[in-house]
Protein backbone atom coordinates (compact mmCIF):
# COMPACT_ATOMS: atom_id res chain seq x y z
CA UNK A 1 0.00 0.00 0.00
CA UNK A 2 1.26 3.74 -0.88
CA UNK A 3 0.09 6.43 1.91
CA UNK A 4 0.84 9.78 2.89
CA UNK A 5 4.54 9.25 3.26
CA UNK A 6 6.89 12.47 3.68
CA UNK A 7 8.80 13.24 -0.03
CA UNK A 8 6.46 10.30 -1.73
CA UNK A 9 8.51 7.53 -0.66
CA UNK A 10 8.24 4.20 -1.56
CA UNK A 11 6.94 1.92 1.27
CA UNK A 12 9.54 -1.65 1.50
CA UNK A 13 7.45 -4.63 -0.55
CA UNK A 14 5.67 -1.99 -3.29
CA UNK A 15 4.90 -4.18 -5.58
CA UNK A 16 6.19 -3.17 -9.48
CA UNK A 17 3.42 -3.80 -12.04
CA UNK A 18 4.54 -6.30 -14.68
CA UNK A 19 1.25 -6.86 -16.44
CA UNK A 20 -1.97 -5.04 -16.92
CA UNK A 21 -3.19 -4.70 -13.21
CA UNK A 22 -6.21 -3.55 -11.48
CA UNK A 23 -5.40 -0.94 -9.31
CA UNK A 24 -7.40 0.88 -6.51
CA UNK A 25 -6.56 4.89 -5.68
CA UNK A 26 -7.99 6.46 -2.61
CA UNK A 27 -8.35 9.88 -2.39
CA UNK A 28 -9.16 12.28 0.38
CA UNK A 29 -12.99 13.64 0.07
CA UNK A 30 -15.70 13.80 -2.29
CA UNK A 31 -14.94 14.67 -5.66
CA UNK A 32 -17.30 17.14 -7.50
CA UNK A 33 -18.88 17.31 -10.68
CA UNK A 34 -15.61 18.81 -12.08
CA UNK A 35 -13.18 16.81 -10.55
CA UNK A 36 -15.13 14.39 -11.18
CA UNK A 37 -15.12 14.07 -15.15
CA UNK A 38 -11.09 14.33 -15.06
CA UNK A 39 -11.46 10.57 -14.44
CA UNK A 40 -14.11 9.40 -16.25
CA UNK A 41 -12.08 6.50 -17.58
CA UNK A 42 -11.89 5.15 -14.07
CA UNK A 43 -14.71 3.52 -11.39
CA UNK A 44 -15.62 6.00 -9.21
CA UNK A 45 -16.89 4.97 -5.47
CA UNK A 46 -17.12 7.92 -2.41
CA UNK A 47 -17.98 7.25 1.01
CA UNK A 48 -17.15 8.24 4.16
CA UNK A 49 -15.12 10.94 3.47
CA UNK A 50 -13.44 9.11 0.59
CA UNK A 51 -13.22 8.24 -2.79
CA UNK A 52 -11.79 5.14 -4.59
CA UNK A 53 -10.65 5.55 -8.16
CA UNK A 54 -10.38 1.83 -9.57
CA UNK A 55 -8.91 0.82 -13.38
CA UNK A 56 -6.74 -1.47 -15.34
CA UNK A 57 -3.25 -0.32 -15.76
CA UNK A 58 -0.96 -1.65 -18.38
CA UNK A 59 2.18 -0.41 -16.59
CA UNK A 60 3.84 1.52 -13.51
CA UNK A 61 4.43 4.76 -16.17
CA UNK A 62 0.38 4.45 -16.51
CA UNK A 63 -0.64 4.77 -13.18
CA UNK A 64 2.67 7.12 -12.69
CA UNK A 65 0.48 9.31 -14.89
CA UNK A 66 -2.80 8.76 -12.87
CA UNK A 67 -1.31 9.60 -9.89
CA UNK A 68 0.32 13.06 -11.75
CA UNK A 69 -3.45 13.89 -12.67
CA UNK A 70 -4.51 13.70 -9.00
CA UNK A 71 -1.68 15.56 -8.10
CA UNK A 72 -1.68 18.18 -10.31
CA UNK A 73 -5.89 18.83 -9.27
CA UNK A 74 -4.54 19.27 -5.25
CA UNK A 75 -5.92 16.43 -4.61
CA UNK A 76 -5.15 14.20 -1.24
CA UNK A 77 -4.02 10.58 -1.81
CA UNK A 78 -5.19 8.04 0.80
CA UNK A 79 -3.79 4.98 -0.56
CA UNK A 80 -3.00 3.25 -3.74
CA UNK A 81 -3.76 -0.62 -3.88
CA UNK A 82 -3.79 -3.56 -6.64
CA UNK A 83 -7.25 -4.90 -6.66
CA UNK A 84 -7.10 -9.10 -5.61
CA UNK A 85 -8.64 -9.19 -8.87
CA UNK A 86 -6.14 -9.29 -12.11
CA UNK A 87 -7.41 -7.33 -15.28
CA UNK A 88 -9.63 -9.42 -17.62
CA UNK A 89 -8.82 -9.72 -20.99
CA UNK A 90 -11.97 -7.26 -21.92
CA UNK A 91 -10.64 -4.78 -19.77
CA UNK A 92 -6.77 -4.90 -20.50
CA UNK A 93 -7.96 -4.15 -24.44
CA UNK A 94 -10.00 -1.47 -23.41
CA UNK A 95 -6.94 0.73 -21.29
CA UNK A 96 -7.04 4.41 -22.17
CA UNK A 97 -3.80 5.89 -22.93
CA UNK A 98 -2.31 7.55 -20.33
CA UNK A 99 -3.28 11.34 -20.50
CA UNK A 100 -1.14 14.30 -20.13
CA UNK A 101 -2.08 17.41 -17.77
CA UNK A 102 -1.39 19.85 -20.24
CA UNK A 103 -2.05 19.38 -23.89
CA UNK A 104 -0.35 20.91 -26.56
CA UNK A 105 2.00 22.68 -23.58
CA UNK A 106 5.74 21.53 -24.02
CA UNK A 107 6.97 21.13 -20.19
CA UNK A 108 9.88 19.07 -19.35
CA UNK A 109 9.27 19.04 -15.83
CA UNK A 110 5.78 17.18 -16.64
CA UNK A 111 7.41 14.27 -18.33
CA UNK A 112 6.28 10.90 -17.68
CA UNK A 113 8.07 8.70 -14.73
CA UNK A 114 10.39 6.31 -16.40
CA UNK A 115 8.37 2.44 -16.22
CA UNK A 116 11.02 1.13 -13.40
CA UNK A 117 10.50 4.46 -11.42
CA UNK A 118 9.75 3.83 -7.41
CA UNK A 119 5.84 4.58 -6.84
CA UNK A 120 4.64 7.01 -4.40
CA UNK A 121 2.68 9.79 -3.83
CA UNK A 122 3.53 13.55 -4.56
CA UNK A 123 5.22 15.41 -2.49
CA UNK A 124 2.79 17.77 -0.39
CA UNK A 125 -0.93 18.20 -0.47
CA UNK A 126 -2.89 21.13 -1.66
CA UNK A 127 -6.05 20.15 -0.04
CA UNK A 128 -5.01 19.65 3.50
CA UNK A 129 -2.77 20.94 5.90
CA UNK A 130 -0.37 18.67 6.89
CA UNK A 131 2.11 18.74 9.65
CA UNK A 132 6.07 17.78 9.25
CA UNK A 133 5.99 17.37 12.21
CA UNK A 134 2.84 16.12 14.41
CA UNK A 135 4.26 15.97 17.98
CA UNK A 136 5.16 19.92 17.09
CA UNK A 137 1.25 21.14 16.18
CA UNK A 138 1.76 23.41 18.99
CA UNK A 139 4.28 25.19 17.53
CA UNK A 140 5.07 28.71 18.98
CA UNK A 141 4.71 30.35 15.93
CA UNK A 142 5.73 33.87 15.77
CA UNK A 143 7.77 33.47 18.66
CA UNK A 144 10.11 31.34 16.62
CA UNK A 145 10.15 33.48 14.38
CA UNK A 146 10.99 36.56 16.33
CA UNK A 147 14.62 34.62 17.57
CA UNK A 148 15.44 34.51 14.18
CA UNK A 149 15.09 38.41 13.80
CA UNK A 150 16.63 39.05 16.77
CA UNK A 151 19.98 37.23 15.09
CA UNK A 152 18.89 38.91 11.41
CA UNK A 153 19.38 42.04 13.51
CA UNK A 154 22.42 41.74 15.44
CA UNK A 155 24.16 40.56 12.27
CA UNK A 156 23.48 43.36 10.30
CA UNK A 157 22.18 41.86 7.10
CA UNK A 158 19.66 44.89 6.95
CA UNK A 159 22.03 47.35 6.70
CA UNK A 160 22.68 49.33 3.44
CA UNK A 161 19.43 47.76 1.62
CA UNK A 162 18.32 49.90 -1.00
CA UNK A 163 14.18 50.38 -1.89
CA UNK A 164 14.99 49.58 -5.64
CA UNK A 165 15.74 46.29 -6.57
CA UNK A 166 19.04 45.21 -7.01
CA UNK A 167 17.97 43.04 -9.97
CA UNK A 168 15.21 44.76 -10.93
CA UNK A 169 13.00 41.88 -10.31
CA UNK A 170 9.44 42.22 -8.80
CA UNK A 171 8.03 38.50 -8.84
CA UNK A 172 3.92 37.05 -8.16
CA UNK A 173 3.51 34.08 -6.77
CA UNK A 174 1.79 31.96 -4.38
CA UNK A 175 1.66 32.09 -1.06
CA UNK A 176 2.07 28.42 -0.45
CA UNK A 177 5.00 27.83 2.24
CA UNK A 178 6.10 25.06 -0.19
CA UNK A 179 6.66 28.47 -2.80
CA UNK A 180 9.26 31.01 -1.19
CA UNK A 181 10.77 32.55 -4.02
CA UNK A 182 14.11 33.90 -1.81
CA UNK A 183 14.66 29.92 -1.46
CA UNK A 184 13.77 28.89 -4.86
CA UNK A 185 15.04 31.22 -7.02
CA UNK A 186 18.06 32.34 -4.52
CA UNK A 187 17.03 36.03 -4.15
CA UNK A 188 18.79 38.07 -1.36
CA UNK A 189 17.40 41.15 0.74
CA UNK A 190 17.33 43.73 -1.96
CA UNK A 191 17.34 41.64 -4.90
CA UNK A 192 13.14 41.39 -5.53
CA UNK A 193 10.16 42.71 -4.59
CA UNK A 194 7.50 40.26 -3.87
CA UNK A 195 3.98 39.81 -4.31
CA UNK A 196 2.09 36.98 -2.83
CA UNK A 197 -1.67 35.71 -2.37
CA UNK A 198 -3.61 32.92 -3.36
CA UNK A 199 -2.50 31.25 -6.83
CA UNK A 200 -0.25 34.03 -7.46
CA UNK A 201 -2.99 35.75 -9.49
CA UNK A 202 -2.93 38.84 -11.14
CA UNK A 203 -6.04 40.24 -9.37
CA UNK A 204 -6.75 44.20 -9.11
CA UNK A 205 -5.21 44.37 -6.24
CA UNK A 206 -1.72 43.32 -7.87
CA UNK A 207 -2.24 45.07 -10.79
CA UNK A 208 -2.52 48.15 -8.59
CA UNK A 209 0.43 47.31 -6.61
CA UNK A 210 2.50 47.02 -9.48
CA UNK A 211 1.34 50.69 -11.21
CA UNK A 212 2.01 51.89 -7.49
CA UNK A 213 6.11 50.68 -7.91
CA UNK A 214 5.80 51.70 -11.32
CA UNK A 215 4.78 55.41 -10.05
CA UNK A 216 7.59 54.91 -8.42
CA UNK A 217 10.42 53.56 -10.49
CA UNK A 218 9.34 56.44 -13.02
CA UNK A 219 10.85 59.51 -10.60
CA UNK A 220 13.82 57.07 -10.40
CA UNK A 221 14.34 55.99 -13.82
CA UNK A 222 13.27 58.75 -16.37
CA UNK A 223 14.01 56.77 -19.52
CA UNK A 224 14.49 53.25 -20.70
CA UNK A 225 13.36 49.81 -19.12
CA UNK A 226 11.77 50.15 -16.07
CA UNK A 227 11.87 46.57 -14.60
CA UNK A 228 11.07 43.03 -15.23
CA UNK A 229 7.56 41.18 -13.50
CA UNK A 230 7.98 37.63 -13.26
CA UNK A 231 4.60 35.45 -12.90
CA UNK A 232 5.36 32.38 -11.38
CA UNK A 233 2.41 29.58 -10.97
CA UNK A 234 3.32 25.95 -9.28
CA UNK A 235 1.86 22.61 -9.02
CA UNK A 236 -0.06 21.02 -6.20
CA UNK A 237 -1.95 24.56 -6.19
CA UNK A 238 -4.13 24.88 -2.97
CA UNK A 239 -6.40 27.11 -5.74
CA UNK A 240 -6.95 24.10 -7.69
CA UNK A 241 -9.99 23.49 -5.19
CA UNK A 242 -11.81 26.86 -6.54
CA UNK A 243 -12.56 23.91 -9.57
CA UNK A 244 -14.39 21.98 -7.10
CA UNK A 245 -18.28 22.59 -7.01
CA UNK A 246 -18.33 22.36 -3.47
CA UNK A 247 -15.36 23.57 -2.06
CA UNK A 248 -16.42 26.76 -4.14
CA UNK A 249 -19.77 27.94 -2.69
CA UNK A 250 -18.97 27.00 0.71
CA UNK A 251 -15.74 29.75 0.39
CA UNK A 252 -17.70 32.05 -1.72
CA UNK A 253 -20.91 32.41 1.04
CA UNK A 254 -17.72 32.42 3.40
CA UNK A 255 -16.33 35.91 1.97
CA UNK A 256 -19.62 37.39 0.29
CA UNK A 257 -17.92 36.66 -3.29
CA UNK A 258 -19.24 35.39 -7.07
CA UNK A 259 -18.60 31.94 -7.34
CA UNK A 260 -17.85 32.51 -11.01
CA UNK A 261 -15.34 34.96 -10.25
CA UNK A 262 -14.29 32.42 -8.05
CA UNK A 263 -13.98 29.29 -10.47
CA UNK A 264 -11.84 31.77 -13.11
CA UNK A 265 -9.16 31.87 -10.23
CA UNK A 266 -8.39 28.25 -9.84
CA UNK A 267 -5.04 27.11 -10.75
CA UNK A 268 -5.64 23.48 -12.32
CA UNK A 269 -3.35 23.96 -15.03
CA UNK A 270 -0.42 26.32 -13.83
CA UNK A 271 0.85 26.90 -17.92
CA UNK A 272 -2.27 28.42 -18.69
CA UNK A 273 -3.25 30.30 -15.79
CA UNK A 274 0.33 32.12 -16.04
CA UNK A 275 -0.07 32.70 -19.69
CA UNK A 276 -3.57 34.46 -19.06
CA UNK A 277 -1.83 36.72 -16.18
CA UNK A 278 0.66 37.53 -18.27
CA UNK A 279 -1.29 38.67 -21.00
CA UNK A 280 -3.40 40.37 -18.53
CA UNK A 281 -0.54 42.32 -17.25
CA UNK A 282 0.41 43.75 -20.39
CA UNK A 283 -2.60 44.91 -21.73
CA UNK A 284 -3.51 47.05 -18.21
CA UNK A 285 -3.22 50.59 -19.04
CA UNK A 286 -1.85 51.23 -14.84
CA UNK A 287 1.48 49.47 -16.07
CA UNK A 288 4.10 50.86 -17.87
CA UNK A 289 4.85 50.01 -21.13
CA UNK A 290 9.06 50.42 -20.06
CA UNK A 291 8.04 47.29 -18.00
CA UNK A 292 8.60 43.38 -19.05
CA UNK A 293 6.58 40.67 -17.97
CA UNK A 294 7.19 37.07 -17.96
CA UNK A 295 5.54 33.66 -17.13
CA UNK A 296 6.87 30.87 -15.59
CA UNK A 297 6.05 27.28 -13.54
CA UNK A 298 7.20 26.16 -10.10
CA UNK A 299 7.08 22.20 -10.06
CA UNK A 300 7.45 21.72 -6.14
CA UNK A 301 7.93 18.21 -6.58
CA UNK A 302 11.16 18.49 -8.51
CA UNK A 303 12.41 22.27 -7.17
CA UNK A 304 12.83 23.15 -10.98
CA UNK A 305 11.14 26.77 -12.70
CA UNK A 306 10.58 26.44 -16.18
CA UNK A 307 10.34 29.59 -18.45
CA UNK A 308 6.62 29.14 -20.49
CA UNK A 309 6.34 33.13 -21.57
CA UNK A 310 9.33 34.72 -21.98
CA UNK A 311 9.90 38.43 -20.77
CA UNK A 312 8.61 40.87 -23.04
CA UNK A 313 7.05 44.43 -22.56
CA UNK A 314 3.29 45.31 -23.22
CA UNK A 315 1.48 45.57 -26.45
CA UNK A 316 1.51 49.13 -25.79
CA UNK A 317 4.91 49.96 -25.89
Amino acid sequence: MVTGHPGGRQPAGMNRISQPSRYRVVVRGGLGSTFASAFDELELESREGETSLTGCFVDQAQLHGLLDRVRDLGIAIVSVNPVERPATREEQLLVPPTRTRNPGVQNTMHAQPAADAPLGPPAGDAMAFDLARPEQSDAAGIDTALASNRAFAAAGRHEGVTVFPNLRLLVITCLDPRVEPAQFLGLGLGDAMVIRNGGGRVTRNVIDDVALVCQLAEKAVPEGPLFEVAVIHHTQCGAGALADDGFRHAYARRIGAEEADLRDSAVLDPAGTVASDVERLRFTEAVSPRVSVSGHVYDVATGLVETVIPAARGRRA
